[in-house]
């Protein structure tokens, strides 16, 4: 119970020809079957029902983990939304955990018991209508929460790991607490969705602008907890009943000005920045060719650039009709007539560069130095 693990799998075949979805949760400890509940279509509503069933059956876990999936989470919206299923965890207390994107393997464990459920149960088969499918899969997945031993479990049932410790099914609807005491304070969200409490400012959504809210003023409770950062202080407020629960970047906004975190801590040391350069001028050279120098005849120009790693002097800016190896070359011997002869020289790979001056730079005993494929080496 203390995480879940939540996916939607395709493929349940229908004798109309449609296909049915699932909605699969297991718990993470034990592998326990929380959810298995067929879809006509994966909808926002049908998922979040099968969710809440579960939650009354087993009851609220502590986190739940699924993928970026829309009926899962609109926070990847243009603008971020908050879904239904969104919403039932923030009313629930449940931390709700999502995977990187491109990265099944993080729900390894859902996606193994995908795997189990297609061989055993056969999801191949075809099933007269949508009853008869999930009283079929309500069979099957009894059998695998009580009678199949599971390899990764010792060879033990899931059932006999999951009701290890006793437990209460609770309401997925958390009573909230009485909202009359001292600590509790009503405040109207302003247009741009921050609500004022004294000095301590906190954005719930514009989606509020307008509405009426009620905060809970919890003094001590970073104190009290001085090792919790601002994702465990957001969550532990969502349990608490505040509505709309604050996000953990309005969380840290008001634990700044309180003094109770140090943004300096969070900030990267200049001591610690370590500038790369040559220790003297004529060590290094940095040349690249740039774009974009228009003509009157409508043509664009290119310029041979050059500056000095160590000075920044500018050894060469060279225009050129087009880029060509003779042009660039030119433009890097009248540089070294000029300036001399540098020990080294940094470019790019591309192709005026890595051919014909190679030789140029063997014959003024130049040894080139230009690592592959890293564009921000030459970047000064």
């Amino acid at each position: 119970m203390e995480l879940w693990q939540l996916d939607v799998v395709h493929g349940f075949l229908l004798a109309d020809g449609s296909s049915a979805k699932a909605l699969t949760g297991i718990d993470d400890h034990s592998r326990y079957c929380v959810s298995a509940r067929l879809m006509a279509s994966e909808r926002t509503q049908s998922v979040c029902d099968g969710f809440n069933s579960a939650m009354k059956t087993y009851g609220v876990p502590l986190q739940v983990l699924t993928d970026n999936g829309k009926v899962f989470t609109g926070r990847f919206a243009q603008p971020p939304v908050e879904v239904l299923f969104d919403r039932i965890c923030r009313e629930n207390g449940v931390d709700h955990i999502l995977t990187q994107p491109r990265s099944p393997t993080t729900t390894g464990k859902i996606e193994r018991f995908h795997r189990t459920l297609r061989i055993e149960f056969n999801t191949r088969q075809v099933f007269r209508n949508l009853k008869t499918a999930q009283e079929a899969l309500d069979e099957w997945v009894t059998y695998y929460n009580m009678q199949r031993p599971h390899q990764a479990l010792g060879e033990v049932t899931p059932e006999s790991r999951f009701n290890a410790t006793e437990r209460q099914p609770a309401d997925p609807r958390t009573p909230r607490p009485e909202r009359n005491g001292e600590q509790w304070v009503c405040r109207r969200v302003a247009s741009n969705g921050v609500v004022s409490v004294g000095y301590q400012q906190v954005s719930v959504g514009r989606n509020y602008a307008g509405s009426s809210c009620d905060v809970l003023v919890t003094d001590g409770l970073r104190r009290a907890k001085p090792y919790w950062g601002a994702r465990r202080l957001a969550l532990e407020l969502a349990r608490k009943g505040v509505q709309p629960a604050p996000s953990k970047s309005a969380v840290y906004r008001s634990l700044v000005p309180a003094g109770v975190i140090d943004p300096l801590q969070r900030q990267r040391r200049r001591e610690t920045w370590k500038r790369w350069e040559r220790a003297a001028p004529m060590e290094l050279w940095q040349l690249d060719v740039v774009h974009g120098s228009l003509l009157a005849d409508g043509s664009s120009a290119k310029a041979l650039t050059g500056i000095d790693d160590h000075s920044r002097y500018c050894v060469s800016a060279r225009l050129m009709a087009s880029e060509r190896t003779q042009s660039v070359c030119d433009g890097f011997y009248s540089a070294m007539q000029t300036y001399g002869v540098p020990l080294q020289v940094l470019t790019d790979n591309g192709k005026v560069f890595t051919g014909r001056f190679r030789r140029v730079g063997r014959q003024e005993r130049v040894r080139k130095n230009s690592p592959v494929i890293k564009p921000a080496s030459n970047n000064q």
